[in-house]
């Protein structure tokens, strides 16, 4: 039986594999879909149990789409929304063939180093992901530093089942970036 999708390479990427170019939501959707992708998909198509015409799936967002320097191929993407003080996290994808090589631990240093010293709040329906934003050091949100619209489009997906004991809405500190920047100023 042949194999969907071929086993990757057994190396990890490196800062010098790739690079990364910004673009919008819709920019980075085509991006992989000329390229013969479609798997990675708008937010409005991905969230299932927040509101579809939310903040968390309708205000603009930011992507940093990562492509392989030999190839120039779309093989990772992370992005945020802008909103008031903060950015809301518009999701994290890895191409099938890009798997298992370190790829998310750079498209996270890429939003941290683009994103300033707002607090990044993201939502979570994939156990897998939230892991992986746990080892990046987010931490749970105190609903109380949000604004009144963003605690009831959370209150709807908890009605609506996405936040249970080890789904939570995380927030990253991003207070060590502060500092940094202050610094280099």
């Amino acid at each position: 039986m042949e194999d969907d999708y071929p086993e990757p390479p057994s190396t990890n990427y490196a800062t010098d594999d790739i690079y990364f170019k910004t673009m919008s939501e819709d920019d980075a959707i085509q991006t992989f879909r000329k390229d013969g992708y479609d798997k990675y998909k708008s937010r409005v198509q991905r969230f299932r149990n927040i509101p579809k015409d939310g903040k968390f799936a309708t205000a603009p967002s930011v992507h940093h789409v990562a492509f392989e320097k030999d190839t120039d191929k779309p093989i990772g993407v992370i992005g945020y929304a802008p909103y008031k003080d903060f950015l809301l996290g518009s999701g994290i994808h890895v191409r099938d063939t890009s798997r298992g090589r370190g790829l998310m631990r750079l498209l996270f240093r890429e939003m941290i180093r683009n994103k300033g010293n707002k607090k990044l709040i993201v939502n979570f329906s994939n156990r897998s992901a939230m892991k992986h934003y746990l080892n990046e050091g987010f931490r749970q949100l105190d609903e109380s530093e949000l604004p009144d619209e963003l605690i009831e489009e959370i209150s709807i997906g908890n009605a609506n089942g996405v936040i249970g004991t080890l789904e939570k809405y995380y927030i990253h500190n991003s207070s060590w970036w502060a500092a940094i920047k202050t610094k280099v100023i």
